[in-house]
């Protein structure tokens, strides 16, 4: 139900928000050194907190000139959702690797200068590694 919940948000955070105007909802905040690797136009790996519409997040980058951006996620089982969900994306330029298979992609990516955005929430299907976040694992 969160999923379904977070499509309908995001979908009409988009029919209001066109991507020349989505910084204007969103405060992308960087470290003068983030920023020195955003500029350099050489690959990247954001990593942040899954706090607030991720969707909308990875589309502030494609909107502050980060380009290709891709997003790491697991498909959803629903496949109309998925089409819906993944339409959207690429419509606002947002790529999706898939959770399943990412990291393998991921070094072609950061080569060609590709951005590729995270959730901390990502659980592996292996063994995990428990890192603290604000305390907590």
């Amino acid at each position: 139900m969160q999923l379904f919940q977070v499509t309908l948000d995001t979908e009409r955070f988009f029919a209001e928000v066109p991507l020349a105007r989505v910084l204007e909802h969103v405060e992308l905040v960087m470290s003068p050194a983030a920023r020195a690797v955003f500029d350099s136009k050489r690959g990247c790996l954001v990593v942040g907190a899954h706090l607030g519409n991720w969707e909308v997040g990875l589309t502030a980058l494609v909107a502050a000139g980060l380009h290709p951006v891709y997003g790491v996620a697991k498909p959803p089982r629903n496949r109309s959702l998925s089409r819906v969900l993944q339409a959207s994306r690429e419509r606002h330029g947002v790529r999706i690797l898939s959770r399943k298979g990412s990291m393998a992609a991921a070094p072609a990516v950061l080569k060609a200068g590709g951005v590729i955005g995270m959730i901390l929430d990502q659980r592996t299907s292996g063994r995990a590694l428990l890192a603290p976040f604000f305390g907590r694992l």
